[in-house]
């Protein structure tokens, strides 16, 4: 596994048949970040994600792959989960949009870009955090004394 200075990677599982529609999205998903797998297997995909330890990942699914939200839901390592939907043919199980690491259905490019965008600026100022007491300190702290 490549090291990624990131502290998010995107991750797009599409097990589309057109390369050329795929290679569209693809390139304005790398614009967004640095660090993009693409995968066609889901199998392939979850074992990558359970083989990410210091990042956060951004999950890009298509309609087809929405079963698998149940069961990969629980892996700490996924921040949001982006359904893509980009002929719109297949509706999506409402229910799915019920978890709360799924940050919606997307039927265009621009408006999944849009969110990831959004999500990435959400992400980088959760990462930038201030501790007011030392780390090392053992007992607890009253108001009183």
């Amino acid at each position: 596994m490549k090291n990624n200075n990131e502290q998010f990677t995107l991750i797009a599982l599409d097990s589309s048949s057109s390369s050329d529609q795929s290679a569209h999205y693809l390139s304005r998903f790398q614009h967004l970040m640095n660090s993009l797998q693409h995968f066609n297997d889901s199998n392939a995909c979850v074992d990558y994600i359970t083989n990410v330890k210091n990042e956060k990942i951004l999950l890009i699914i298509s309609v087809e792959h929405t079963q698998m939200i149940p069961t990969i839901y629980h892996i700490h390592q996924i921040y949001s989960i982006y359904i893509f939907n980009l002929n719109q043919c297949e509706p999506t199980n409402e229910d799915i949009l019920k978890y709360r690491k799924v940050r919606g259905h997307f039927g265009t490019i621009n408006e999944l870009v849009k969110q990831i965008e959004y999500d990435k600026k959400c992400i980088a100022s959760n990462l930038l955090t201030v501790n007011i007491f030392p780390e090392c300190t053992q007992g607890s702290y009253s108001m009183s004394d």
